[in-house]
């Protein structure tokens, strides 16, 4: 098999308006278009109307393809619980004819009645789950899959993220070399199914977008095969050091702290309305403003309301990339206050402009800065070390230029600009092909010495 990537599928669960693996997709996918490779980009859902990354890679000419809208109803996940409820309900409707059944089954095997119960009722729950949890759209996005599949076959699949295991068995069962890409720090709260482990391991190759992640998929596996770490990307914006006042200036005359980020628990923005109380109170003119959007949005305003924040404290909901850009462009502080994350994309984007950074030590952030060197790194969680980073800040311009241009130096030395994510993507392409090579190489040689030890009338012709 030759190494020569001619023809690369992208697999990703959704292209959602605005997203982190979103982004990643869409500049590796139009790094590699300008390699010569042909580049297709399968996502389970595209969301949002004029999704500005649909636009991007069709604009570069790399091809798209997405399931219906119409069949979006068909994935179980949104209404998972209440479908969990259903099957119990209906297994109830079981239980008269399963109890004279679990007694025959406890006498003929020789166990407790318990044991009995619980098989018979686990086997129709089971039942049940086959087909009111069966994920359609799974169904839908393998058959538009096998469409294009078999009019231009894949060298590699590359599949985004563990929302998107599945695209890992399309490729195992059709013989392609796969290549599995954790995009985020697993969860301890939510570890993966039995079958997403099983579809890990039919991976050829493994990647991580950071050593902390791959040390966190390590315990999944049952063998020692490497997993190649690929950080996150970001494309060369320029920077502007710090003004000569000290502060950009937003109609406040004070400090411009920004974060963005998705407004959930993971990301620590539950505590942005008492850090900013805090600080607010020591430095009054200093503005906070919050670019992304999530499940705690409505939550973190009204609080703010609640705290008399007023205006002090802004909330800008999802902004296009380019936008985000120029609101991070005018910070003076970049604040990350994450509990959990694998490479926060929102940390290169700082680094590059060089902005100052308050961020937490979770995940691989302390892969990208060096504390007190190119940023200050704080524990999550702890509030009042928070708000002390982000008032040492303010106080000292010095600090954040200095901070910042160490940030932006670790932008330039480090593997962190789009045509390095792809350099190191396909090299780990070319062996995933090499694996793929000496296994067939090693199948024809076993099948060589099985024919050569039957005896003569049993060989193959």
């Amino acid at each position: 098999m030759s190494n020569h990537i001619e023809r690369v599928y992208l697999l990703v669960e959704k292209l959602e308006p605005v997203g982190g693996v979103a982004e990643q997709v869409t500049l590796l996918a139009t790094e590699l278009k300008r390699r010569d490779v042909d580049v297709w980009v399968f996502a389970r859902r595209l969301l949002g109307r004029d999704n500005q990354y649909a636009l991007r890679l069709r604009g570069a000419g790399v091809h798209l393809f997405t399931c219906p809208a119409r069949l979006y109803a068909l994935d179980p996940r949104p209404t998972w619980a209440a479908r969990s409820v259903l099957i119990r309900v209906l297994s109830w409707f079981t239980y008269p004819l399963l109890a004279p059944i679990s007694l025959l089954d406890a006498v003929r095997r020789r166990r407790t009645l318990s044991a009995s119960w619980a098989g018979a009722v686990g086997r129709v729950r089971g039942r049940l789950a086959a087909h009111i949890l069966r994920d359609g759209l799974e169904d839908a996005f393998a058959a538009l899959l096998n469409r294009h599949a078999a009019e231009a076959p894949p060298d590699v699949v590359d599949v985004s993220g563990v929302d998107c295991l599945q695209g890992v068995a399309w490729a195992h069962r059709r013989g392609y070399p796969v290549v599995f890409r954790q995009t985020s720090l697993p969860n301890v709260e939510e570890p993966l199914t039995t079958r997403q482990i099983a579809d890990l391991h039919r991976a050829t190759c493994l990647m991580a977008v950071s050593r902390a992640v791959a040390s966190r998929m390590r315990p999944l596996l049952r063998d020692d095969r490497p997993i190649w770490v690929v950080p996150n990307a970001v494309p060369d914006p320029g920077h502007e050091g710090d003004r000569s006042n000290g502060f950009h200036g937003h109609g406040r005359d004070g400090a411009l702290v920004v974060c963005l980020s998705r407004l959930s628990s993971e990301k620590g923005v539950q505590y942005i309305p008492e850090v900013a109380r805090r600080v607010l109170h020591v430095a009054p003119r200093t503005q906070f403003v919050v670019a992304g959007d999530g499940p705690l949005r409505r939550h973190l305003e009204e609080r703010c309301i609640a705290l008399g924040l007023g205006d002090a404290v802004r909330f800008l909901g999802d902004l296009p990339h380019d936008r985000a850009l120029d609101l991070l462009r005018r910070a003076d502080i970049m604040f990350l206050p994450s509990r959990r994350e694998g490479m926060p994309v929102a940390a290169i984007e700082a680094m590059a402009l060089a902005r100052a950074m308050v961020v937490t030590s979770v995940g691989g952030t302390p892969e990208l800065v060096q504390d007190g060197v190119s940023a200050l790194l704080i524990p999550p969680d702890h509030v009042g070390t928070m708000v002390q980073a982000i008032l040492r800040l303010i106080a000292d311009a010095a600090l954040r230029q200095r901070l910042g241009h160490h940030a932006r130096l670790a932008y330039e030395r480090g593997p962190y600009r789009p045509h390095a994510m792809a350099e190191l993507t396909l090299a780990v392409y070319r062996q995933s092909l090499e694996a793929v090579a000496a296994t067939a190489t090693s199948s024809v040689a076993a099948i060589a010495v099985s024919d050569a030890t039957q005896p003569a009338e049993g060989r193959r012709t």
